[in-house]
């Protein structure tokens, strides 16, 4: 999922300026659409419009945290909810 999310919402941002000829000139049509599509977004849900501008580092930190919540479950061995401790093996074997 966060190889997705990497691939769809940051690296078009990026190869805009890695990119030469054609490519370039894809990635920033690309980019554009993005950033309309934050933009439409935000102005639907009532949102400022100078935050669709933020999209690439908004996914970066989603990323972020799915990693951190991720490896804290693993070394955890589990998560804990309202204090409860629920641990991996029962998530895994969905018996909670």
């Amino acid at each position: 999922g966060t190889a997705t999310l990497l691939l769809v919402a940051v690296w078009p941002f990026l190869a805009v300026w890695i990119a030469g000829g054609v490519a370039q000139y894809l990635y920033a049509g690309t980019v554009l659409v993005l950033l309309g599509r934050s933009l439409m977004t935000a102005v639907e849900m009532r949102q400022s419009p100078w935050g669709a501008l933020l999209l690439p580092i908004a996914v970066l930190l989603v990323i972020v945290i799915m990693w951190r919540a991720m490896l804290l479950t693993y070394i955890n061995g589990g998560i804990r909810w309202r204090d409860t401790h629920y641990r991996l093996a029962e998530l895994k074997a969905n018996k909670v």
